[in-house]
This record gives structure tokens, C-alpha cells and sequence, in this order.
């Protein structure tokens, strides 16, 4: 799933059937196009934190992936991200960090008071 811009998520089917051809286009600005990757049995693409993705598989596929969140990076964006999304979870979450990860705790609690999306 990959969100576009502040817009909601879509899943990779509905990216390539209706957004592909138009960001490959000649008229497309060169600075946004995709970075394609064709990866071959056996080999491992790596995706920088923060970067967004989408997977479409050709052949039946096995997949590991991880996905974590850092303190390090982005942490505040990936927090309203959360937020956003999954407002039940930021709050168990928030709640842990308030108790285990004071530091995390206080960084987030900072960013959604200016924001004041969550309180």
C-alpha cells in the first residue's frame, strides 16, 4: 500500500492500473519519476526509511520484509503517520512510551500538541 501526498492508501494493483503510465510518460517531470527494480530470484532490494514504496509481484512470490520503527530517521513523521492512521494504536502506543521511552514519549507529545491531533 502506498499513500500519495496526503491522500489515502491505495494497494499496488490500483497504483500501476491507474497511476503507472502517467508517471513514466514523457511529459512526466524527470525529478519524480519511479526507480524501477527488477529483482531476480536470490536477490535483495533495500528500501531507505521514509521512502515510499510499492511492491507488484509477477510470478507467485515469497516475501520477507520488516518494517520498524526507529527512533532514529524520521521518527516524529512516522509518529503522525500513525496517528492519523491507526488513532487506537498511537494512543496504547503513546501510553508505552510514556511509561518505557520517556524521551520518545516527550519528542512525540511535543509534535502532536502543535499539532493538536492527538492530546
Amino acid at each position: 500500500m502506498i499513500g500519495m501526498g496526503n491522500g489515502p492508501q491505495i494497494n499496488s494493483a490500483s497504483w500501476f492500473h491507474s497511476y503507472y503510465e502517467k508517471v513514466c510518460s514523457p511529459d512526466w517531470p524527470e525529478e519524480y519519476k519511479p526507480i524501477e527494480v527488477l529483482q531476480l530470484p536470490g536477490e535483495t532490494v533495500f528500501v531507505p526509511n521514509g521512502w515510499p514504496h510499492l511492491v507488484l509481484n509477477l510470478e507467485m512470490t515469497v516475501a520477507v520484509t520488516h518494517n520498524y520503527a526507529s527512533e532514529f530517521g524520521p521518527f516524529e513523521r512516522m509518529w503522525e503517520e500513525v496517528n492519523n492512521d491507526e488513532p487506537v494504536f498511537a494512543k496504547q502506543w503513546l501510553n508505552g512510551m510514556e511509561k518505557h521511552r520517556i524521551d520518545l514519549y516527550d519528542r512525540v507529545k511535543k509534535k502532536t500538541t502543535q499539532n493538536s491531533t492527538y492530546t
